[in-house]
């Protein structure tokens, strides 16, 4: 008795997995015309149909392939930038998602689930068509169950994408637009304007001390170096120079000033914090800020009401990073990050036990051409601290609060 039961409970297991792949049906891959910048390369697009709300992902990222008169070897798929897996079957079933291939013969394993399944695998073995379908494509369930023995015994070829000409690979979309290859090192340059606000408290009301300033322009430059999938290192100066001839109803002295800003950051990208809707990374760096620290100034004896602009304070930050791909052409990124001062000039010492300094920014770019685009970004700086200093013989106390708002337009190239 028991052990008929066990064969009608296989034989509906067996008849369950069978009904379910079989409602897995691929459609012919076929190449998607773009111009490219490898001859030996394309855009191959998968579609098929699957159950409602099926996942589809590539086994482990990496495919095997069989370059012509040389060993099988196995390759990681550049493919965050072009598809996000896992894809999702539709309402109707249907699916689709674009690989980047070489002309060659490849096995790419899938891993299939449906809604209350488990992961599943198929394996796609066919040769990439210089143009039009794969008619010699074949799915084949379970082709690499228990065989990644076998697979590691290829020649695992970590540069076979890594060359420039396969980074970034948005080279042209539907509507005939260009895009840039995007390389492992970027440089740009920006130029715009900046708003700064300060006030000052001071010791004795002396009636308004507080004053905003429009200056034009601003200056920006900096680096990116992707050293690899999980860490980007980032390099910014910027320059906002201006003058007044007061703050409020305080004269200045030395009424020229600049907010130099030199940045230098480490991002780390998270696979726990990226999704579909984007990336994170998580941010750390050092910072030099010239502020416009200004202060009330003692001349051999009595206070004079003036003020003077000068300190360099050096920062550390932590932050986060956010950025996601927001169409075929318009790339966006944004940041967060909080900076506490270590070491101040010998113009005020920071008294604040959490002095509250704030930085926030990000922006869009789009590509012009092969390796150059342009984009628009925007920062905003709030500072706020309680200062202490000496004025001649006596020693002050001053609530310090500054905002800096800066947009510019920014011309980026890759190398």
């Amino acid at each position: 008795m028991h052990l008929a039961l066990r064969l009608i409970l296989l034989f509906s297991l067996l008849t369950s997995a069978t009904s379910a792949w079989a409602r897995i049906r691929w459609d012919e891959p076929e190449v998607v015309p773009e111009n490219l910048t490898r001859s030996d390369r394309r855009v191959v697009r998968f579609s098929g149909t699957l159950t409602e709300g099926a996942l589809i992902r590539i086994r482990k990222n990496r495919l095997k392939i069989y370059p012509s008169n040389s060993e099988a070897r196995l390759a990681q798929i550049p493919q965050k930038n072009r598809v996000q897996f896992p894809v999702v079957a539709n309402k109707s079933g249907r699916f689709s998602f674009d690989l980047y291939l070489p002309i060659f013969a490849v096995e790419i394993p899938l891993e299939i689930k449906e809604r209350r399944g488990r992961w599943r695998t198929q394996t796609l073995n066919f040769n990439v068509p210089d143009s039009g379908k794969a008619d010699d494509f074949q799915a084949i369930e379970e082709s690499f169950k228990a065989q990644d023995d076998r697979m590691d015994k290829a020649t695992m070829d970590y540069d076979f994408y890594s060359r420039k000409q396969d980074q970034g690979m948005l080279i042209q979309d539907r509507s005939g637009k260009k895009g840039y290859d995007k390389s492992s090192i970027e440089v740009w340059g920006g130029l715009g304007f900046s708003y700064i606000h300060n006030s000052i408290g001071v010791p004795t009301p002396v009636g308004d001390t507080s004053d905003g300033s429009l200056i034009i322009p601003t200056f920006r430059f900096g680096g990116n170096w992707d050293y690899s999938k999980d860490f980007r290192f980032k390099v910014a100066l910027r320059s906002t120079s201006g003058s007044t001839d007061n703050i409020g109803d305080i004269n200045t002295q030395g009424r020229d000033f600049n907010w130099f800003e030199g940045q230098l950051a480490a991002l780390y990208f998270s696979d726990r914090l990226s999704s579909r809707f984007g990336k994170f990374a998580f941010d750390f760096g050092l910072q030099l800020q010239t502020l416009p620290y200004f202060r009330l100034r003692s001349e051999g004896g009595p206070l004079i009401q003036s003020a003077y602009f000068a300190s360099n304070t050096y920062n550390i930050h932590v932050g986060l990073h956010y950025e996601r791909k927001w169409n075929r052409l318009w790339d966006m990124e944004a940041y967060a990050r909080y900076l506490y001062p270590v070491i101040t000039s010998d113009n005020f010492d920071v008294e604040s036990t959490f002095p509250l300094f704030f930085e926030l920014g990000g922006g869009i770019r789009r590509p012009l051409s092969r390796g150059l685009a342009m984009g628009v970004y925007g920062q905003l700086h709030y500072l706020s601290m309680d200062t202490s200093y000496s004025a001649g013989p006596q020693a002050f106390t001053s609530d310090l609060s500054l905002v800096l708002m800066t947009i510019d337009l920014r011309l980026m190239a890759d190398f």
